[in-house]
């Protein structure tokens, strides 16, 4: 943009926000002041700590300045007030700036317009660009140019990489992800003293950076949640492939007890399995019980230690690893 902006004599400041990190109106705020300021070759001034001014601030810094301004917000489903974009879109009809500015959010959420207030829709005057997901082909011409620039040439093939673009391209079809798992595979081939990279590198980096996610994705889970997610690892470990919702609530009430937390419904702790399941931590299946109807049943499908040792860090359950269960019914052989 900016080198065909300069062929054109047209003179802009491009500012990318990114909402992962910076959502709240105050934190947006002062950063574009401070990099608009940076831009301007300006001194970062001391601002009041209130969004008013800090907008104030931009608002005479674009003035000041005379070019146009893009702001970028990469995430922008991820903003706490999206309705802030409606002030920024605003900005010259509001009397702040003799020029409007140029808005663009990035978003992988196409239900975000759905959030916005009918005042915001009226004010974006938007156009959309649709950005469809990288194919396998795609993906693997990707690889290729990273590869050739950070691997010696005799350590992969084209079967690696081509491997590495088509679960990329089945699972996310993420450009950015796909190269971790190659990044991963190269750590996976070091770590196991190989010179080359194999399928069985590339399946093992597949399955710890699954697991990365989910131990991330715990690490943030409410306590409750940990609580039934620990009762399912225990069955686990106890010697039960599977436990019933009835069976579950049973040891999950002995752990909330010896944890000190408050204890919920049976059906809360089934909702909870349900949302367990859909994050494919868990698996719960409905079969028949006969007589006694329908019951579901519960097992992990993930390596059960590492979030064992996940959910034990969380501070109000740093004594749950001494949890001695009541002995219930044994495993059938």
């Amino acid at each position: 943009m900016k080198k065909i902006a300069k062929d054109e004599g047209h003179d802009f400041i491009y500012i990318t926000i990114s909402c992962t990190s910076t959502s709240s109106d105050i934190s947006i705020m002062q950063y574009i002041v401070k990099e608009m300021e940076n831009e301007l070759d300006l001194p970062n001034l001391k601002h009041s700590y209130s969004v008013d001014a800090q907008f104030k601030a931009f608002a005479d810094l674009v003035n000041q300045y005379g070019g146009q301004v893009v702001l970028v917000f990469d995430d922008i489903h991820l903003m706490k007030n999206p309705d802030k974009i409606a002030t920024f879109m605003r900005i010259k009809i509001d009397g702040f700036t003799n020029k409007n500015l140029c808005i663009i959010g990035i978003s992988n959420n196409l239900s975000f317009e759905e959030k916005l207030s009918a005042r915001v829709i009226s004010s974006l005057h938007k156009n959309d660009m649709l950005f469809l997901q990288y194919d396998a082909i795609q993906l693997k011409d990707i690889l290729s140019d990273r590869a050739d620039r950070g691997l010696h040439r005799n350590c992969y093939d084209e079967e690696i990489l081509g491997l590495c673009a088509a679960i990329a391209a089945q699972d996310h079809g993420d450009a950015r992800k796909a190269i971790d798992l190659l990044a991963a595979a190269v750590s996976s081939a070091e770590n196991r003293g190989n010179s080359t990279i194999s399928t069985s590198d590339v399946n093992i980096a597949r399955h710890n950076i699954e697991l990365d996610t989910i131990l991330t994705s715990v690490s943030k889970m409410p306590t409750q949640l940990k609580i039934v997610l620990y009762s399912v690892i225990l069955r686990k470990q106890q010697g039960f492939n599977t436990t019933s919702t009835i069976e579950l609530y049973d040891l999950y009430k002995q752990i909330a007890v010896f944890a000190g937390i408050d204890l919920l419904s049976q059906r809360r702790v089934s909702d909870i399995s349900s949302e367990l399941a859909e994050l494919g931590i868990i698996v719960a299946t409905v079969g028949s019980k006969g007589v006694r109807g329908r019951t579901r049943k519960i097992s992990i499908n993930q390596s059960p230690e590492p979030i064992k040792e996940i959910i034990e860090q969380d501070p109000y359950l740093d004594d749950i690893y001494k949890f001695k269960p009541v002995q219930q019914q044994q495993p059938l052989i």
